[in-house]
């Protein structure tokens, strides 16, 4: 497995600063790797009823979801958000 293979997990909050290079295979883990503080933390940012959809379980799910897609768009930016506050969380396949 390359380095073409691997999507980039980064998340930088007041409180947390996180960044792997996660072979797609292994993306499940590297999400249960994700600290619960960046979970709380994006939670408390959103608006209800949404903020309870930002879990671990939740982001695993979309994952095995969409795996297959995923490997088929190498390089496509899958998330990047932008906060006024510095919080960025981006993962690109």
């Amino acid at each position: 497995m390359g380095v073409s293979d691997d999507m980039k997990i980064t998340i930088r909050t007041s409180k947390v600063n996180f960044s792997m290079p996660v072979p797609l295979s292994m993306a499940g883990t590297a999400v249960r790797a994700i600290p619960e503080a960046a979970f709380r933390e994006l939670r408390r940012k959103v608006p209800a009823p949404y903020d309870s959809l930002i879990t671990k379980e939740n982001i695993l799910i979309y994952f095995n979801e969409c795996k297959d897609i995923f490997a088929r768009n190498k390089g496509m930016k899958i998330i990047h958000i932008e906060g006024h506050d510095g919080t960025y969380i981006s993962v690109i396949l």
